[in-house]
């Protein structure tokens, strides 16, 4: 995985499958790093919805900050309104009652 995503830096799906792992591994660190990467990456396609979905949740399980969870938790329906509009499921998934499980 580290070798796809050195041998292609711009891969975003590299970098998505990266920071999925390193969720698994709980290194909230390299998830924000990688985050950030991949946010960087799309920033000329508006966003990427996965990243900010990872940093909402980020910022209440490890941050506690529900204001700016709240502001970036807008900032994903923007992207999933303009990426994904048809996909209920993903809606869902990102919604308010998903995340408090």
């Amino acid at each position: 995985l580290n070798q796809a995503v050195a041998s292609y830096p711009g891969s975003v799906p590299a970098l998505l499958d990266k920071m999925k792992v390193q969720l698994a591994l709980q290194d909230w660190e390299q998830v924000m790093e990688t985050a950030q990467r991949c946010l960087l990456t799309m920033q000329d396609q508006g966003g990427c919805v996965e990243a900010t979905s990872l940093l909402v949740l980020e910022l209440l399980v490890k941050e506690g900050s529900r204001e700016e969870a709240a502001n970036r938790l807008a900032d994903l329906l923007v992207l999933l309104d303009r990426f994904e509009p048809k996909n209920h499921t993903l809606y869902y998934e990102s919604s308010y009652e998903s995340w408090k499980g």
